[in-house]
């Protein structure tokens, strides 16, 4: 029965973080240090908190330290949706690493997921604005909104899954 139970917690852990030909070809560009593959909010709670979620793997060389990314929320009609507590339209987030080349920021043990980032009940969907990565080495790279379209699967405002 042990042995049975090990099998199968192994089979359900290697099947979560399965890279996918997005990240795949990623690992073989050297501009893109990470390859999102998914990102966006998720619906508000009963008071009106808006997680945010960025999954992504280390396609660099590179050992991450931190990722710090910046989203914005949108409504259904694609307007920026501030916060109603700060009143800000920019929020920023940190994932903290290690992330060694190769393995994504997500397990099963590990979410890759920000509660309450917001406060309203009018979120429909987010995006990631700018991305900051410091790596163990201590280089630090950015990333404006210009130059993370090809680091993103599938960019644009999204919800997340």
């Amino acid at each position: 029965m042990r042995i049975i139970n090990i099998t199968l917690a192994c089979i359900l852990l290697s099947g979560c973080a399965t890279k996918n030909d997005f990240v795949k070809n990623a690992e073989f560009n050297y501009r893109i240090p990470v390859a999102i593959v998914n990102h966006g909010t998720f619906s508000p709670n009963s008071a009106g908190g808006t997680d945010f979620q960025v999954k992504f793997y280390n396609t660099s060389n590179k050992v991450i330290k931190y990722a710090d990314f910046e989203v914005e929320a949108y409504n259904r009609v694609g307007d920026k949706v501030p916060d109603r507590v700060s009143g800000k339209y920019v929020k920023s987030l940190r994932d903290t690493g290690p992330h060694y080349p190769g393995q994504p920021n997500f397990s099963p043990l590990k979410s890759a997921r920000w509660a309450n980032v917001w406060y309203s009940y009018n979120i429909s969907c987010g995006s990631v604005k700018s991305i900051n990565l410091t790596f163990m080495d201590g280089e630090v790279k950015y990333f404006n909104t210009n130059d993370i379209d090809y680091m993103i699967q599938n960019n644009g405002c999204r919800k997340a899954y």
